[in-house]
Order: structure tokens, then sequence, then C-alpha cells
């Protein structure tokens, strides 16, 4: 699809929803985890009932996001960050649902309540008992000097607000911006699909138009696939 077809479609659309991954912010210099040099082909991820019930595997979690915060913290929204704000700007963006969890759609100007952080974010840190919530550098700082884990005034573990795998998602990450159909319009063919419930009458595979047996729904929102289309835009 080209940019003028997407212009097209955003301009007779009553509702936008565009969805991001890691694609949308490799331009800022964050890596993804999935790709031909993901992080995930380097290291082993600590899943959360390691971090749960060893002192050894919250180690290992802290060290390795130790290892990437600066990266994080210094990260910029890219150009195709701002392309995205724009469209909001203009009043023609109605949700946003990202993967990263770097937190570069709010710094490029999006409001909180406007983005759903699928898997948390790297910008804090919570802890995992009385989801007290804490910026992290003092933390950081901390685990670098006593290479101990940090814990919570409570007594609870803190662990950078990022959803772990086997972790569950916090319910404020499950729901949508509407609650009618979702119609996608396009799926990043080179990146990682979604894994999470479909929501009710979201396609389980995503197409390049509109199925004919939903013709008769009544405006049914766009979900954008956005990091493809924004370099094109500019």
């Amino acid at each position: 699809m080209s940019a003028k077809e997407l212009a097209t479609l955003l301009n007779s659309a009553h509702n936008v929803l565009v969805f991001t991954g890691a694609g949308m912010s490799t331009g800022s210099g964050i890596p993804d985890f999935r790709g031909a040099k993901g992080l995930w082909h380097r290291i082993r991820p600590v899943y959360f009932d390691e971090f749960m019930n060893s002192h050894e595997a919250r180690l290992r979690h802290w060290q390795y996001k130790l290892d990437g915060w600066r990266d994080f913290r210094d990260a910029r929204p890219s150009a195709a960050h701002e392309a995205l704000y724009e469209l909001d700007r203009m009043g023609r963006l109605d949700g946003l649902v990202t993967q990263n969890i770097d937190g570069l759609h709010q710094l490029a100007g999006h409001p909180e309540e406007k983005v759903i952080e699928l898997h948390g974010t790297n910008r804090k840190v919570e802890c995992v008992a009385c989801q007290e919530i804490f910026e992290p550098d003092p933390l950081f700082e901390q685990f670098g000097e006593t290479g101990e884990p940090p814990l919570c005034r409570c007594g609870g573990f803190l662990k950078p607000a990022t959803i772990s795998f086997g972790q569950a998602m916090p319910r404020a990450n499950s729901r949508l911006p509407s609650a009618g159909p979702v119609v996608p319009i396009w799926w990043f063919p080179w990146g990682q699909p979604l894994r999470w419930n479909q929501p009710r009458r979201c396609p389980a595979r995503p197409k390049t138009t509109v199925p004919p047996t939903w013709s008769s729904i009544r405006d049914p929102p766009l979900m954008i696939n956005w990091p493809i289309f924004a370099s094109r835009m500019m």
C-alpha cells in the first residue's frame, strides 16, 4: 500500500487505531529483541516465576536491565514517532497500542491516556507486591553500586515495569481504545505477530483489505501498523 492510498483511507476513516512494534524505535537506537541481531539471540530472558523465586535470577534481570538502561534513557523519538504524533495533533488518531517499552511515543507528545503499552515500560520501576511506582535512575544507580536487587519499603521485590515472559498482562494494558471491531489494513511483514488474545470480532490473521463479510459493520476503526508508512509520509 502506498502513502497516497493510506492517506485516502485515513481521510475516510471515522476511527483510527495505530499499532506499533520494534521497527518503530530502531531508528532511535533501541535494538529489537527477535531480529537477526536481537537481544534474545544473545541472552536468555529471565521468566517471571524465576524472578520471583530466585535471588540469582533477580540479579541477572537487574544486570540485563542496567546494561541497556542508558540506551533507553537517552533515546529520543525518531522521525516515525514525530510523524505519528503529527497525525494525533491533527485529531486523526483515536488510540495507539504499542509493544514497545521505551516510552518514546509519550516523549514525542502523545498523552499517557492515549497510549496502551502492552509490554509495560522501561521508564518506571514497580514493586511486584504493592505496585508502588518509582523513578528508575536512583534504583539503577543503587544496583550498580551495591550489586543487590533493590527492595520496596514494603519488603517486596522491585522490578523494571516491563512485562516478563510468564507474567500476567495488567488489565489496563489489555483494553482497546474502541469497543467496536478492528479492521487491520496492514501487518508488518517481517515483524512478530502480537501474541495475545485477539479481541472479539477482530480477525485472527490481519488482512490488507476489509473482508467482504464485514461490509455490514458500521465505521469499524482502522488498525495501522505504523513504521512501514512513516518514512513515506515525511
